[in-house]
């Protein structure tokens, strides 16, 4: 297109006034310049602009527009003689369903599609402006479908996740050799089954959003059996029809109760209680805020986590082992306190150690361990812990004035064997947060509904399993691991193929059956991301 535009950039520097006069003879015939080579040196001119207020995405998408049309010899995407093309006007299609999608189509401005017919004798500029904006409408439709809206650790540190934004060239060069605009711009969403099912609920719930939803005031603990004005209002909630005694808590609303627990994360007790008249009360409004959070938190992870990776989530409390798209082992887990919260982020476990030490972090020894020892210094004898001084030696826990030492110069490692905190084996996938996948002695509880009482590592119950499930590509079985931890001895075992780690936090996740279980939000995040998403 731009053949000889650049020989007569004179030429076109008078036409245009971006040069002065006097650098041209006078009379250069104007007919050397086409309208659309004009295009082309106007927009090459909107893209050597500066901007001082854009942000760093921003900044590397006009780098990439600037790149693209330069080496394309600024062949155009979405404009020719006549207004715009049919390209166009299949962007224009995807952003008017971009809500859809949980996308705001105000973000993505585009030229009026008559404007062309009203721009007589300033065609040219017309169209290179429509041609700059559609650009950069669709990189940035393309970032927020890929990669969402937010830095995750602008929400939190604890959030250590970096969205793999597209490249901005490649999406352009994607989008010129493609023949169907709106489907190459559509497939940048994630495809994770998680997010298309949470985005068809969404729409649903999009349409009874206006409905007036039945509202359980505060009360007394229900119990099965018991007689309450309230129950018919839960019936109505559950669509759960009334009977001849329609206050009465039978045993059919008590199944649809703990059918309602199990898919909100509850204690399935069967009991009406406080948490249980919360989650009633969740409206469809606050259903679809939650489920838009999650859809954000999706963009966030790369679209394939693997063929082959553990997942934790958080909020669940739970672990899984997935392979080919299918999760192959389930267990529940134990969390990080809300003070010490598990972070998200995503690595790779390396090593499984059967009858692991423990060594023990700084935070620990001096909160928690040392005003013990300074009490009953058999405790730590009793505890099976060694005492380092400075990390090397290791020094009796009796010669050391445990009321006047330095925590920073003593370090603490408990053995294996009973009573270790780690229990019989730990899962290894190095990172800066140093938590790590373990077994642990204190089995009880597991059986709570909510369990967030670690330091931040991931405590899994059944570790003999969950371990086995690991190796087995790696020739290990439940009785040969048994065997090894029986045996007593520290080992470490280093796989043979790293296996991907995502320790991921969502709040709302679909089930088998196709409807959505919710989860508190344990570390108060979702306000956060739904109060940033609403003013980005």
């Amino acid at each position: 297109m731009l053949r000889g535009l650049f020989s007569a950039l004179a030429v076109a520097a008078v036409a245009f006034g971006a040069m002065p006069a006097q650098a041209v003879e006078p009379g250069a015939p104007k007919e050397l310049i086409s309208r659309m080579d004009a295009v082309a040196f106007k927009l090459q001119a909107r893209l050597s602009e500066r901007f001082k207020d854009i942000s760093q995405a921003e900044k590397r998408e006009r780098g990439g527009m600037a790149e693209f049309y330069a080496e394309s010899g600024y062949e155009f995407l979405w404009v020719n003689e006549q207004g715009l093309n049919d390209r166009a006007r299949a962007v224009a299609d995807v952003v008017a369903r971009a809500e859809t999608f949980d996308l705001n189509p105000e973000n993505y401005p585009l030229p009026e599609a008559d404007g062309f017919a009203a721009a007589e004798g300033r065609e040219a500029q017309w169209l290179a402006n429509a041609e700059y904006r559609i650009s950069r409408s669709v990189l940035a439709y393309a970032r927020h479908a890929q990669s969402g809206h937010l830095d995750p650790r602008s929400i939190s540190r604890n959030l250590d996740i970096t969205p793999d934004a597209p490249d901005p060239l490649k999406v352009l060069r994607g989008l010129a050799a493609s023949a169907d605009v709106a489907a190459y711009l559509e497939g940048f969403h994630p495809s994770h089954p998680q997010f298309v099912g949470l985005l068809e609920r969404l729409r649903e719930l999009r349409t009874v959003a206006q409905r007036e939803p039945v509202r359980i005031p505060d009360g007394d603990l229900i119990e099965p059996g018991d007689s309450h004005p309230h129950v018919p209002l839960v019936r109505k909630r559950l669509d759960v029809p009334n009977t001849v005694a329609p206050e009465t808590y039978d045993e059919t609303l008590v199944a649809a109760i703990r059918r309602f627990q199990r898919k909100n994360g509850l204690h399935i007790d069967g009991l009406i209680g406080p948490a249980t008249r919360r989650a009633l009360n969740r409206s469809p409004a606050d259903k679809i805020d939650t489920i838009r959070v999650n859809l954000e938190r999706w963009r966030w992870f790369p679209n394939n986590l693997g063929e082959r990776y553990v997942r934790v989530n958080v909020p669940e409390f739970k672990v899984r082992l997935v392979e080919n798209g299918d999760t192959v082992f389930e267990e529940r887990i134990v969390v990080g306190k809300p003070r010490h919260a598990t972070p998200s982020f995503s690595d790779e476990m390396e090593l499984v150690v059967f009858n692991p030490y423990w060594n023990v972090p700084y935070s620990i020894t001096k909160n928690e361990i040392l005003p013990i020892a300074q009490r009953n210094p058999s405790y730590l004898t009793r505890q099976n812990f060694q005492v380092l001084w400075r990390g090397r030696r290791r020094v009796d826990p009796y010669e050391v004035d445990w009321d006047r030492v330095d925590a920073s110069k003593v370090r603490l490692r408990q053995s294996p064997g009973r009573g270790n905190a780690l229990g019989e084996i730990k899962f290894l996938f190095p990172n800066k947060h140093s938590v790590y996948l373990h077994d642990t002695p204190s089995k009880h509880l597991f059986n709570r509904s909510r369990r967030a009482y670690s330091h931040g590592c991931m405590r899994v119950r059944n570790p003999r399993d969950f371990a086995a499930a690991i190796m087995r590509t790696e020739g290990w079985s439940k009785q040969s691991i048994s065997r090894a931890i029986e045996r007593g001895n520290n080992r470490a075992i280093r796989l043979e193929q790293k296996l991907p780690v995502h320790v991921t936090y969502f709040t709302a996740a679909v089930a088998e059956d196709g409807g959505v279980r919710f989860f508190a939000d344990i570390y108060k995040y979702d306000d956060r991301i739904l109060e940033a998403l609403e003013a980005s």
